[in-house]
């Protein structure tokens, strides 16, 4: 056998056992964002990390149009949250001008305030912010619901 034909030979098995390999990769808990995808359509809900150890919880309806935003710290955050970066990031997503004119504000207890406007409403953590690190799932920092969303069917 030549060099030659063996290294034809060896790239071709290369290029089997490469394809077979990406065939069966499903059958061994290897699942990636394009394979979700095309096995039940878009998502209708994301996780953005806006800051270190603050997420965005994207919420969508029809047409991916965004129903809902949740900002809230992540699993393992320790540090306390300072009132000023959650409206900081409040600003970011849904800066003032687009929210429409305030209708209603309401306190709901020490812990949270709610604002309606004419396009949205939040609610949002009325002080600083300490998370818990003992529990699974964290409180919501804030909460941006928009009015115009059509549910996903």
């Amino acid at each position: 056998m030549t060099n030659r034909s063996f290294t034809n030979n060896w790239s071709g098995r290369s290029l089997l056992l490469f394809s077979s390999a990406l065939c069966i990769s499903p059958l061994f808990g290897q699942v990636n964002m394009d394979a979700l995808r095309a096995k039940y359509g878009p998502p209708i809900e994301e996780v953005f990390a806006v800051r270190p150890g603050i997420t965005l919880t994207a919420t969508y309806g029809d047409n991916h149009q965004v129903c809902k935003l949740d900002i809230r710290p992540t699993r393992n955050a320790t540090s306390v949250i300072p009132a000023s970066m959650i409206e900081a990031i409040l600003n970011e997503i849904v800066p003032p001008l687009t929210r429409g004119t305030p209708k209603q504000q309401s306190q709901m207890g020490a812990c949270c305030s709610s604002t309606e406007y004419e396009k949205v409403s939040i609610t949002v953590a009325s002080s600083d912010v300490t998370p818990n690190p003992d529990l699974q799932t964290q409180s919501s920092l804030a909460v941006v619901q928009f009015k115009s969303c059509q549910a996903a069917k």
